[in-house]
């Protein structure tokens, strides 16, 4: 077993993120909180890696909490009073202790990362997306489209627009889930993201593409 438990990857903060670091600084964090939250929202990017290493700066040095220290003890393989297996008993329980309070730490960490990048995202939302556009054929004289307009092609265009994720489980039209528009119109989109109170309301509009060119 390792002396202290060390974070996956390193990666280069872009913002400044409470309990982590500032903006442009290098630290270590889970690999989880890296891959779900501080890449897929422009928070951080990975370190680059040579010969699978990462390149650092020669005077960097990793912020390691000393309670995240744990000295090994080596016991004896053959003790006949009995002592030194209770011993080690009652450090193995105790190490086990420490390891469960260090993934409450973790999750902990990892929830208010969650809601940091969370609150960042829906502040983006509520400034940016007002109003989507999409261009389709219609059908004859009908107001009917060919194809249709669904939550994965808003989500797409929040994207390629304004540079923000949005979770397809995130997004409803007219306020029911997995909506799809298949029709010219005006149509209501709603963006609730878990433990947010707040939501971003915003039109989609719909155009015949014929009239439009």
């Amino acid at each position: 077993m390792s002396k202290f438990r060390k974070p996956d990857v390193h990666v280069y903060l872009l913002q400044d993120i409470q309990q982590l670091g500032v903006k442009g600084e290098i630290i270590l964090v889970p690999s989880e909180a890296a891959r779900k939250y501080l890449l897929p929202f422009q928070l951080a990017y990975y370190v680059p890696r040579h010969k699978g290493k990462p390149i650092l700066p020669p005077d960097w040095e990793p912020k390691i909490n000393p309670d995240d220290i744990k000295l090994e003890k080596i016991l004896p393989a053959y003790d006949p009073t009995g002592y030194v297996e209770a011993e080690g008993n009652a450090a193995s329980a105790a190490e086990k202790q420490s390891e469960e309070e260090l993934k409450l730490q973790e999750q902990e960490k990892l929830k208010e990362l969650k809601l940091h990048v969370n609150s960042e995202r829906i502040k983006s939302l509520k400034q940016h997306v007002k109003k989507l556009e999409f261009l389709k054929v219609k059908i004859g004289k009908d107001t009917r489209i060919y194809g249709s307009i669904s939550v994965d092609d808003i989500t797409a265009e929040i994207k390629s627009k304004f540079s923000i994720i949005v979770e397809k489980s995130e997004v409803t039209i007219n306020d029911v889930k997995d909506e799809k528009i298949k029709s010219i119109g005006v149509f209501k989109g709603v963006i609730r993201i878990e433990d947010i109170a707040e939501e971003v309301y915003f039109d989609i509009v719909v155009k015949d593409a014929t009239l439009a060119s």
